[in-house]
């Protein structure tokens, strides 16, 4: 039977970049995706327990750097904010791609009356 992931190698840029930090925000750790890293369900999966137990502890798990399809999977999956992801990402060239998200300010935009005549 054939092997169905790439070799992890040291060529390239890493997948992404994984900073776990304190309710306070002092970071506890950080560590890059090795290049070469599949990129694959079993990643998000890990990536997603990571959080969890971050979360059960009062703290955050921060993606960084990601690499665009690493950046796919996640948002293909759907977990691209469960898990912290922002949303610059690295090329395979180690270009930064796109700008770091801001958190959307939720509210009332406009409120309309029931009974309020339209102009």
């Amino acid at each position: 039977m054939g092997d169905h992931h790439r070799q992890v190698g040291s060529e390239g840029p890493p997948v992404g970049t994984v900073v776990v930090s304190r309710g306070d925000g002092v970071v506890v750790a950080s560590w890059c995706l090795p290049p070469g890293r599949p990129v694959d369900l079993a990643l998000v999966g890990h990536l997603c327990r990571l959080q969890l137990l971050a979360h059960r502890w009062g703290w955050s798990v921060v993606l960084h750097d990601l690499s665009v399809d690493l950046r796919d999977v996640l948002d293909l999956v759907g977990v691209a904010d469960v898990v912290g992801a922002m949303a610059a990402t690295v090329d395979g060239s180690g270009h930064v791609v796109g700008e770091p998200e801001v958190p959307e300010q939720l509210g009332v935009q406009e409120v309309v009356e029931p009974d309020d005549p339209s102009p």
